[in-house]
């Protein structure tokens, strides 16, 4: 993760704060709803094959959803974990994360010079190099997207969803390539730190969430049934997508 906004600390943590929080506004996540239907649509029919089995995993499911969604609105680019074609990359986080723990209950692999002699020490090389080159590679593309544009950002949407009427996205990387505080912009390496920390947290303690409320709900199948009615109340049989106003009106779930 470098020093992103998770792991530094003072005046590089004040300044990097700064530049970040107006990227969260929530009028963006208006935009990526369609993204967050798009993947759970996936999500969806994969869970298909389970109904029926007495009992299953559902964190490879969810875990490859949020990936999905994390990658796409952090990015701006589309991995498609849940169908296994971003399969290398999807593999180098989960080694990534095993490893960290692996690594944190072994103290004669704390030090950097045992580390790097280990097996996982390898294979923690080989995954850092799939993960920055990912991220590295994405930055370039949508710099050079920006400039051939004359500077201004670039959305995920295509000129078919502008003719469409769908509304344009920015990514949190085309916000961060457009933040500029004093004359100061981040660097491409501040930038990876900053995609990289962001497609860690956003889909590990997500996945978690979403796995957990699932595992409740289907342990008290009372609770699920009233969940159930109140999305039968907003969508009245219809199949269409959420929008923000459905999820607002979600109150009990």
């Amino acid at each position: 993760l470098g020093t992103g906004l998770l792991t530094s600390t003072g005046q590089k943590w004040h300044t990097h704060r700064k530049m970040i929080t107006p990227t969260f506004h929530f009028k963006i996540l208006d935009h990526f709803i369609e993204v967050f239907s798009e993947k759970s649509e996936i999500l969806i029919n994969k869970l298909q094959k389970e109904v029926g089995n007495k009992g299953f995993d559902v964190y490879p499911y969810i875990t490859k959803c949020a990936l999905d969604i994390i990658c796409e609105t952090a990015m701006g680019t589309p991995i498609y974990a849940q169908d296994d074609r971003g399969a290398e990359y999807v593999n180098a986080v989960y080694d990534m994360s095993e490893i960290t723990v692996k690594r944190m209950f072994r103290p004669w692999l704390h030090p950097e010079f045992t580390f790097k002699l280990s097996k996982m020490g390898r294979r923690t090389d080989q995954c850092l190099k799939i993960l920055h080159g990912f991220t590295n590679k994405v930055i370039a593309e949508r710099k050079a997207l920006l400039q051939s544009e004359g500077g201004k950002s670039p959305s995920t949407s295509t000129d078919e969803d502008s003719f469409l009427g769908k509304k344009k996205r920015k990514a949190f990387l085309d916000l961060l390539l457009e933040v500029d505080l004093g004359g100061v912009k981040l660097t491409d390496e501040e930038l990876r730190e900053e995609v990289d920390t962001f497609m860690f947290e956003g889909h590990d303690t997500t996945s978690a969430g979403m796995c957990w409320a699932l595992f409740l709900l289907g342990l008290h199948p009372e609770i699920q049934e009233k969940a159930y009615e109140e999305q039968e109340n907003i969508f009245q049989g219809s199949d269409r997508s959420a929008t923000m106003k459905d999820l607002n009106e979600m109150k009990y779930l």
